[in-house]
């Protein structure tokens, strides 16, 4: 589906790829929001065998152009490629997997930019929860769980896709090494929960077991320079795993190992 814009001075135009999903109706609607409408948008709907109601919406500025158009960026031409890769790779991780969703995110209908920045970019927005479409609940294990998730993703949407021939090797051993660390994150918080709520644990082993957990967070986060009023494991394993791959080793073995049994 080609989207593009015949409006006087705007070069706007992108494209949408889609499923083999059936359209059995479309048409333009009005954008209403609060009960105002929004005079400087549009939106196609479309209506899919499938998959149901599909809408493309467009923000339109003051000048009749949409939004964060190419006319009005600064960045050079391959950094708008590139950007425009990692947009659609994100899109791929957090909605590839979805079967209902008539959108499809093969990114090799995305040819052009830096893939292995795109890659990075993505990673490293997982790994530090700084991606906006990570889920918010607010249970560590569950947070964990998606993280590690959706950073496997970006290797199994650039496979998918034939792509993986354009990673360097370099770009390849920190995606894995990312994965590497969300796998050990978690199985630390798994290790963790399981010591602090087992039937056999008494009191004191618990309050040794956090005292030790707590002392090693706040040692890892003051070596960063960060400071927190919440729970230091917490806060560490939320947005620290990157910086702190071998912190996460260390409290490992101090979990598992003789010390804190």
């Amino acid at each position: 589906m080609i989207i593009s814009s015949t409006l006087p001075n705007s070069d706007f135009e992108d494209h949408v790829p889609l499923k083999s999903d059936r359209f059995i109706g479309f048409g333009n609607e009005e954008w209403k929001q609060r009960g105002q409408e929004i005079r400087e948008s549009s939106e196609l709907s479309i209506v899919c065998k499938e998959s149901g109601r599909l809408g493309i919406h467009i923000y339109l500025d003051g000048a009749g152009s949409p939004l964060h158009s190419a006319t009005d960026d600064s960045r050079t031409p391959q950094e708008l490629l590139t950007a425009q890769l990692q947009a659609k790779l994100e899109q791929a991780v957090f909605f590839g997997g979805n079967r209902r969703n008539p959108i499809s995110f093969d990114l090799a209908h995305y040819d052009g930019g830096d893939l292995n920045l795109a890659s990075l970019n993505v990673s490293k927005e997982i790994l530090n929860s700084h991606s906006t479409l990570l889920n918010s609940n607010k249970d560590l294990t569950a947070r964990l769980q998606e993280r590690y998730r959706r950073i496997r993703s970006i290797i199994e949407s650039i496979q998918a896709a034939e792509m993986a021939s354009r990673l360097s090797i370099d770009t390849r051993f920190q995606l894995s090494w990312s994965a590497e660390k969300l796998a050990a994150a978690n199985t630390l918080w798994i290790q963790y929960q399981q010591r602090m709520g087992g039937k056999n644990t008494n009191k004191l082993s618990r309050a040794n077991l956090k005292g030790v957990m707590d002392d090693a967070a706040a040692r890892s986060l003051e070596i960063l320079g960060t400071q927190t009023k919440e729970d230091p494991v917490s806060f560490f394993l939320k947005y620290h795993v990157r910086e702190g791959a071998f912190s996460l080793l260390h409290w490992l073995e101090s979990i598992t190992g003789s010390g804190c049994r």
